[in-house]
């Protein structure tokens, strides 16, 4: 028990009629109280081992655990969203055998569990779930985003059920949905003409092999054999999906050194500039008219864009990527660029 200045009790039971353990719970319960009193929040402690003292019945050295520290349920209530998030995240790297990407912890992350970082994830009612969908609906934020941020905070709270934090789910009580988003326009003949007179050797690059912006801008040297350069994880670099792990060949034109990298925004601004209608990510859907034009079958032309096995319509029996070898993917590339070379120009 712990009595405040201004006269109000707090109380909180041991759970326990052993003495001597209650000597042992005595000092951390009676300062929980004490700062529950004075509104300080406690820090969570993990259930796993948190050092060792000495056990004043026996004389030996014991373990300590939050369970000695905190009574029941208390353990789950001082527990922070960062600390929810970093539990998630290791769950989610074990699963996947690698670690959340730190752009994902930094950003997506970061502003998913902002809204909702004043109450303490286990805290958390379907009230507070409410306000948080209508809190992003009153800043504007498209269908789609509020969609992604509560299915970060969904996954999140998920993670603690996994992990025996949690018991229910309170995010799953309240559904949030978006309608599918408008599909990337195909670049038109004349616009693909537009981006290679640019001269932007990135951006060439981009339409030329239908790589994702990232997979091509955070290439470094090391990855180039030649003309094929390799997309996987080494030298620090990110991929998609398992099935974005490939090798793609660079045109000739292209040459084997690479340029220097692009600012973040720059090939965005360069491409809205240019051509408004489009964006970057439409360059991959000119790659792909351009190699069903060229007579490439939907198989192959998944592989060379990186998309997951089976995912096109017509590539569902597609097994393993790895069948595709760079015997059969680079005639495939050079059959599509020569109706690139049409569009652009180069021909002439």
């Amino acid at each position: 028990m712990y009595r405040s200045n201004n006269g109000k009790t707090y109380r909180e039971s041991l759970q326990t009629r052993d003495h001597a353990k209650a000597l042992r719970l005595w000092p951390a319960a009676y300062q929980r109280l004490k700062d529950k009193a004075n509104g300080i929040k406690g820090a969570f402690i993990p259930t796993t081992q948190i050092g060792y003292e000495l056990d004043p019945a026996t004389g030996k050295e014991r373990e300590v655990t939050g369970e000695d520290l905190f009574g029941p349920g208390e353990l789950e209530e001082v527990m922070t969203w960062q600390q929810a998030a970093a539990i998630h995240n290791e769950r989610i790297g074990d699963k996947r055998g690698r670690p959340m990407t730190a752009k994902t912890k930094a950003s997506s992350q970061a502003l998913a569990i902002k809204p909702i970082s004043h109450v303490a994830p286990a805290l958390v009612t379907v009230a507070d779930v409410q306000r948080y969908v209508r809190t992003l609906k009153d800043q504007g934020l498209a269908a789609s985003t509020i969609s992604q941020r509560h299915g970060m905070c969904r996954a999140i709270a998920q993670s603690l059920m996994k992990q025996g934090y949690l018991t229910a789910n309170v995010w799953d009580r309240v559904e949030v949905s978006a309608a599918p988003g408008e599909p990337h326009p195909t670049p038109t003949p004349e616009e693909c003409r537009l981006i290679w007179d640019t001269g932007n050797w990135w951006l060439r690059v981009l339409l030329y092999t239908g790589l994702r912006e990232n997979e091509l801008c955070q290439r470094k040297q090391a990855h180039l054999d030649g003309r094929w350069l390799r997309i996987d994880r080494s030298h620090g670099c990110q991929v998609k999906n398992p099935d974005s792990i490939r090798e793609v060949l660079l045109p000739e034109w292209a040459g084997t050194d690479l340029p220097k990298q692009p600012g973040r925004t720059t090939l965005y601004k360069l491409v809205k500039r240019i051509t408004p209608r489009i964006t970057l990510h439409s360059l991959r859907s000119g790659t792909r008219t351009a190699l069903a034009q060229a007579g490439v079958t939907t198989e192959v032309s998944e592989r060379i864009l990186g998309h997951r096995v089976g995912k096109a319509v017509g590539a569902s029996y597609v097994r393993n990527y790895a069948e595709y070898t760079r015997e059969i993917i680079g005639p495939a590339m050079e059959k599509g660029w020569e109706v690139l070379d049409t569009w652009t120009g180069r021909e002439n």
